[in-house]
């Protein structure tokens, strides 16, 4: 409804919440510009960028061929990183708690707590084990 209500020449800007093949599909014509999930694009992560310099590929996405630019900012540096330690250790320490309780549905439990923010490959039940490849990887995203 908002895209048809827009001029034809209009530049859209999106944020990553509206990424889907559906939605690029509805904007065929028009110009566009909006950020890919990291989570769903792991390999463009893999570039080596130095800090304030970017990165220019093209491939197809959602279905369709973007251009595709990848920025390191320097002034975002450690913002990104110590968000995610914070939640790790408080996400790692509920789960180790629920661990330890011991219930019948603990591990389960834990299980759910670790999904819920998209650990459950890097803290590792039952013995909470942290993967150390896994947790790398994640830290090169940032």
């Amino acid at each position: 409804m908002i895209v048809d209500k827009l001029p034809k020449d209009a530049i859209i800007i999106f944020d990553r919440g509206y990424n889907s093949a559906d939605n690029i599909k509805m904007l065929r014509g028009r110009k566009y510009l909006g950020p890919l999930i990291k989570l769903d694009h792991m390999d463009l992560m893999n570039y080596p960028l130095e800090r304030d310099l970017f990165f220019e590929t093209y491939r197809t996405v959602y279905g369709e061929y973007h251009r595709i630019i990848i920025y390191h900012s320097f002034r975002l540096d450690g913002k990104p990183v110590k968000s995610f330690l914070k939640e790790f250790r408080t996400v790692y320490t509920r789960a180790n708690d629920i661990v330890e309780r011991g219930d019948s549905d603990s591990l389960e439990k834990a299980r759910l707590q670790l999904e819920s923010r998209n650990l459950n490959e890097t803290i590792l039940l039952p013995d909470m084990r942290i993967d150390q490849e896994r947790l790398n990887a994640r830290f090169r995203m940032f």
